[in-house]
């Protein structure tokens, strides 16, 4: 599943990690900033998603660089998963 300006990353990733299979991936496009505290962040882990390496690249005309954020389903997610859009808004994972 490949997502852009869909959301911040924990809301993304709760929002996709249930429509993939087990050894499915997710590419989230966004900044640099975006990427600070992912890995360890309760998402990743109560989603059972492994990030791999991030892809970092540059675009023309543009000082800022820009993140393919890369994670791997390892396991199963808990049937509760995606909530409902309002406490997905209210508590984000």
């Amino acid at each position: 599943i490949c997502l852009r300006a869909c959301a911040d990353w924990p809301i993304a990733l709760e929002l996709a990690a249930p429509l993939l299979k087990t050894g499915g991936h997710v590419y989230l496009f966004g900044s640099m900033a975006q990427t600070k505290n992912i890995s360890h962040s309760h998402a990743v882990n109560c989603l059972n998603l492994l990030q791999e390496p991030n892809h970092v690249y540059h675009l023309p005309d543009h000082d800022q660089a820009f993140v393919i954020g890369v994670f791997k389903k390892i396991g199963g997610v808990d049937e509760k998963y995606p909530r409902a859009w309002s406490a997905i808004k209210k508590r984000p994972l």
